[in-house]
């Protein structure tokens, strides 16, 4: 251990690779998917919102398995869960290629969410057990710029394939990817749980809850990346169907706007990483905050006009994505550093809480008509980041008191 409490000699590549590795199979699953959403409806005769509900379980999946995966991950060590996540990830995909109707679709797509949570808590984990907190941030938002390339190309992928053979081939892209990311958790994973942590039990979930719940970096953290979240999956989960149903955008137009908008979230966290040098991460999600507020109100003039185009959309949402990069690594550190002996239950409850309030918020964006209502809902989300981000550093729980 080093005397900041992250484990030694795990050289900062392999960190980066896995980090990355275990952060872009979710938004493999979900970009690939949103492309998609308009034929599966087409393809079982369903509704905007029955569709929509398939994501959504997907998403609520995701979120309830961080109830119990994180304290897995602290009892037994990352490489068992992170081995059994990946085994259970191939089969319900599988089950998700197979099926018959949107109501069991709908089912396989909520077990799918539910192992696939494994990753991205294993990946927070692993990096806050083998970075010294100082550097914490600065390492989340590499490890968040090289994860960026999996919504960056799988938009295309899902376009690709299901030209080619329709939506069951472009999700069969996720069983290479699978398979991939477990032959490479077998071979090369080392287990990173802290040493102390072997010998003892640790703090129950309740007990870990307890003191998670109440800590201001948490809540601030916490707060920060559920709005962002809420905003980000508004924005997937109802665009492709404004763009392609209601604006006459291809599939490879929606993959343009979607795909290549991770650009800006991947420059966003390289940015980052190099002001993580200087500020604070507070100071960093304020900068961030008001781009995403400018990004999501481009989004709503570009989709208003008649015949907006894939290219000038893009353009009118980029800082919407650049913004997300400055916010979400710092929010994680700000979640992740108090919390050395239990980084997996914290990890968790980020997971569950940004989850749970992305859905709610994504659902009502549903029920109250999607397209444009949606994009209010979006705007809606990134105000209320920016006035959360100015208020946060005028109260008395600022970065000193949060070491």
């Amino acid at each position: 251990m080093t005397p900041n409490g992250a484990t030694a000699g795990v050289p900062r590549s392999t960190v980066i690779a896995f980090a990355a590795g275990f952060g872009g199979l979710m938004p493999m699953a979900t970009d690939i998917y949103l492309v998609l959403m308009p034929a599966i409806a087409r393809d079982f005769g369903a509704s905007l919102a029955a569709t929509h509900a398939s994501m959504a379980a997907f998403a609520l999946g995701f979120g309830v398995a961080h109830l119990f995966v994180g304290v897995l991950a602290d009892r037994y060590g990352r490489r068992p869960v992170a081995i059994a996540g990946a085994l259970s990830f191939l089969a319900a995909t599988f089950a998700v290629l197979v099926s018959t109707s949107l109501e069991v679709l709908t089912a396989c797509r909520f077990v799918q969410g539910l192992v696939i949570a494994t990753c991205p808590i294993i990946g927070r984990a692993f990096v806050r057990d083998t970075v010294a907190p100082e550097q914490a941030a600065r390492v989340y938002a590499q490890v968040n710029a090289v994860a960026a390339l999996a919504p960056l190309t799988a938009p295309f992928i899902g376009a690709v394939l299901a030209a080619w053979g329709g939506w069951r081939a472009a999700m069969a892209f996720l069983l290479i990817y699978g398979f991939i990311l477990l032959a490479a958790i077998v071979l090369r994973l080392p287990e990173t749980r802290p040493a102390a942590a072997v010998h003892e039990k640790g703090p129950s979930p309740l007990a870990a809850a307890r003191e998670i719940l109440v800590n201001p970096g948490f809540i601030f953290g916490a707060v920060i990346t559920t709005l962002l979240y809420s905003a980000l999956f508004t924005w997937l989960t109802t665009s492709p169907f404004l763009m392609i149903d209601n604006l006459g955008f291809s599939t490879t137009g929606v993959a343009i706007v979607l795909g290549l908008g991770s650009l800006g979230y991947m420059a966003g966290s390289l940015i980052s990483a190099r002001l993580a040098r200087r500020h604070t991460p507070e100071r960093i999600v304020a900068l961030g905050a008001p781009l995403m507020v400018a990004g999501a109100i481009g989004a709503l003039v570009a989709l208003s006009r008649e015949s907006p185009g894939p290219i000038a959309t893009l353009v009118m949402v980029l800082p919407f994505y650049v913004g997300l990069g400055f916010t979400h690594a710092n929010a994680l550190q700000l979640v992740m550093r108090p919390f050395p002996h239990m980084a997996g239950q914290a990890s968790a409850w980020l997971g569950l809480l940004q989850q749970v309030g992305g859905v709610l918020v994504s659902v009502l964006a549903v029920k109250a008509g999607a397209g444009f209502a949606a994009l209010w809902v979006m705007i809606g989300c990134c105000l209320a980041l920016l006035l959360v981000s100015a208020l946060f550093p005028r109260l008395p729980i600022g970065s000193r008191h949060l070491q």
